[in-house]
C-alpha cells in the first residue's frame, strides 16, 4: 500500500508538471550569405523551475554539396531569471566541427561577478512577457574560462515580410563594446522580436566567422 501511494503521488506530480509546462515550436527558413538553403527548428519549453531552448539548423541536399551545416544547440536555464545551467553545442559547418559542453555547476560560483547568461538565454528572456520591448539586456557570457559582459540593445523597429504579411518587429543587437569583447572568432546573435504580444523571434541572424546565417520564421507567429 505504501509503494502504491508513493507511485500514485509521483504520477500526479508528473502530470501536473506536463500540464503546467509551456511548450512552443517555431520553424524557420535558413539563409546562408543571403541564399536560401535549408531550415531550422527552435523548441522552447518552460515550467516552474526550468526553461529549455533547443535550436537545430540544417542545410538542404543541394546546399550540402557546397557548405553542409548540421548544428544543434541546447540551452537549459532556470525559468525565473534565465540564469544558465547548462549549454551544449554540436557544430558541423563545412569542414569545421566542434562540440562545446558547459555545466555551470562545475564553475566556482564564488569567483563569478554575475550569473552566467548567454545569448540564447537572452532570446528566452525577450520571449518572456516581463521583458517585452525593454531597452536592453545585460548578459554575462562564459568564454575561455572567463566572464564576458555582453549587451543586447534595442536598436529600431522594422517590418519583416512573413508569408506575404508585413509584421512589425523590434531589433535587438550587440553593441560595439560587446562585439569587441567577444572577438572575431565567436558567433554573435541579433534577433528581431515580434512587436505584438506575445513576442516571438521573427528573425535571427548569426554572424559567424565564415559568414552570416539568417533564420526567418516560416508561418505566422
Amino acid at each position: 500500500m505504501f509503494y502504491f501511494t508513493k507511485i500514485f503521488k509521483y504520477l500526479i506530480l508528473l502530470l501536473m508538471s506536463i500540464v503546467m509546462s509551456q511548450a512552443e515550436e517555431y520553424n524557420y527558413h535558413l539563409f546562408y550569405q543571403g541564399v536560401p538553403g535549408g531550415h531550422a527548428v527552435m523548441k522552447f519549453t518552460k515550467n516552474d523551475s526550468i526553461a529549455t531552448l533547443e535550436l537545430s539548423l540544417q542545410t538542404n541536399k543541394f546546399f550540402d554539396k557546397f557548405y553542409k551545416i548540421r548544428d544543434t544547440i541546447t540551452v537549459i536555464s532556470d525559468s525565473d531569471n534565465y540564469h544558465l545551467q547548462s549549454l551544449k553545442k554540436v557544430l558541423n559547418e563545412g569542414k569545421y566541427h566542434k562540440k562545446v559542453i558547459l555545466n555551470v555547476s562545475e564553475i566556482n560560483r564564488d569567483s563569478l561577478k554575475n550569473p552566467i547568461q548567454d545569448e540564447y538565454c537572452g532570446i528566452m528572456m525577450l520571449m518572456d512577457e516581463r521583458n517585452y520591448a525593454r531597452s536592453e539586456l545585460s548578459l554575462n557570457l562564459w568564454e575561455k574560462g572567463r566572464e564576458v559582459p555582453f549587451r543586447l540593445v534595442k536598436k529600431q523597429v522594422e517590418k519583416i515580410n512573413i508569408d506575404n504579411k508585413m509584421l512589425r518587429s523590434i531589433l535587438y543587437a550587440p553593441d560595439l563594446k560587446s562585439l569587441q569583447a567577444l572577438g572575431k572568432d565567436k558567433t554573435s546573435i541579433s534577433v528581431w522580436m515580434s512587436q505584438p504580444r506575445p513576442s516571438v523571434p521573427l528573425k535571427i541572424r548569426l554572424d559567424m566567422k565564415r559568414g552570416a546565417l539568417v533564420l526567418k520564421l516560416s508561418g505566422q507567429p
